[in-house]
């Protein structure tokens, strides 16, 4: 299993009433939800459709957590966009896609944004902010209220904090990993900077969704490891045991590869520079200065390890507002470093490996992105990212349109999901989304 794998003016109306939607169909009985809870176990909840659906939405019953704690929420305006609702997406779909997306979508069929964002059932959840406001939000499978797992998307609010604290001085990024954890001296951390591990770049044969050199798959391995999956075989059983038996499979800074292994470093690398668990600083540096309307919650193993490269259960808003972060902006708000967010822009010596080149070409007809750094998989020249998280979570932003959009959702059984991300592409560079305050 592989949890964490891969021209019209802009118009909003009038906020809406209700600040936020009817969650009324959403809601279910006692008796449902203790049936669906004993349904759930180490081996199936991560399977797809409905189990893994109300998985999402039930992380903490189902695996210890720590809170991060908010402060005083940024607030957000309603001012829904009718160009974005009716946007005519049925020539946007990709006529061939790469594997992990389903091809079984009519391509040739009319459909708006809307329909579209209504009629997938792989979809959770989508919310669109323009300019500061909230221009569009849909939540078929859950409540705005309720938490949702983020998986992967954990990925840049753990490098978010390596940010800050190297624009303080804390860390510098080109001394060596074990630099920083002695623990992990004389493994392959020794000739591992801290940017290579924070760019995916490190070099270590542990990808995710591949069976390395000795035959393991180190997705189940570090799984395994935060007690996310049944233990079985020869496993190591500390989170130090397996980053010591990490190898090497090409040289640091060549090739930018999936490695999960890479946050959880950045992750240890943290707490050994504030001399905290990572929850408690993810809370001080990220979620009370950006505004969090709720608590956000962290998967941690019975060790104490936080789960620092998937493990966090958040509101489908507070994932925006951490986007928002990476827009230009003079507010109280703005807490990431500008010279981190011009360092995003350029592009570094690692490269895609060529199978993934192959697979965005296809993904977005020609219109690639440039690189990838700092946990974002994929960064465009216009400045655009994107992270992904497992079965269909998603976080893209357009610093030049002043969007975010964000999503929710979950696979098939097949591990198929929906089209946002291609569409989030097209949207962010259709001519009606090029204007804009800026504010």
């Amino acid at each position: 299993m592989t949890l964490v794998y891969l021209s019209i003016l802009f118009i909003s109306i009038p906020a809406a009433k209700a600040s936020t939607p009817d969650n009324s169909q959403h809601l279910e009985s006692a008796s449902q939800f203790q049936l669906r809870l004993q349904k759930v176990t180490l081996d199936n909840y991560y399977l797809g459709e409905d189990l893994s659906r109300f998985a999402w939405l039930n992380m903490p019953s189902l695996f210890p957590h720590v809170t991060i704690p908010n402060h005083k929420a940024r607030p957000l305006d309603i001012k829904l966009n009718v160009d974005i609702r009716d946007w005519e997406i049925s020539a946007l779909m990709p006529t061939s896609t790469p594997a992990t997306f389903s091809t079984d979508e009519p391509h040739s069929s009319q459909q708006t944004f809307d329909q579209y964002v209504k009629s997938d059932t792989r979809i959770n959840s989508v919310l669109i902010i323009k300019d500061g406001d909230i221009v569009y939000q849909q939540y078929n499978s859950h409540g705005p209220e309720q938490r949702h797992i983020i998986w992967s998307v954990t990925k840049v609010m753990t490098a978010a904090v390596l940010a800050q604290l190297e624009s303080k001085g804390h860390v510098e990024i080109h001394r060596t990993v074990s630099h920083y954890l002695p623990e992990l001296k004389n493994s392959v951390w020794d000739k591992v900077k801290v940017q290579h591990a924070v760019d995916m770049a490190s070099g270590v044969d542990c990808i995710d969704g591949t069976i390395n050199q000795k035959g393991q798959d180190c997705n189940e391995t570090f799984e395994t490891v935060f007690e996310l999956l049944s233990k079985s075989g020869d496993k190591p059983s500390s989170l130090n045991e397996l980053l010591n038996s990490v190898t090497t499979k090409t040289a640091p800074g060549l090739i930018t590869e999936y490695a999960s292994v890479n946050t959880l470093v950045v992750g240890k690398i943290i707490e050994a520079i504030t001399n905290q668990p990572l929850h408690l600083t993810l809370s001080e540096s990220l979620w009370k200065p950006m505004g969090a309307e709720a608590d956000a919650l962290i998967i941690h193993n019975s060790a104490g390890d936080i789960f620092s490269s998937g493990g966090i259960s958040a509101r489908l808003t507070d994932v925006a507002r951490f986007g928002l972060l990476y827009l230009k902006s003079e507010s109280k708000w703005s807490i990431m470093p500008e010279t981190h967010l011009t360092d995003l822009k350029l592009i570094g010596d690692a490269e895609f490996p060529e199978r993934r080149v192959t697979g965005f070409d296809r993904l977005f007809n020609g219109d690639l992105p440039s690189h990838s750094k700092w946990q974002w998989d994929l960064i465009w020249s216009d400045g655009d990212l994107y992270k992904d998280g497992f079965s269909g979570q998603g976080l893209y932003i357009s610093p030049a349109r002043n969007m975010v959009m964000v999503w929710f959702g979950t696979a098939d059984k097949e591990f198929k999901k929906h089209y946002l991300l291609p569409i989030a592409r097209q949207l962010a560079t259709a001519d009606f989304m090029q204007t804009g305050t800026g504010k």
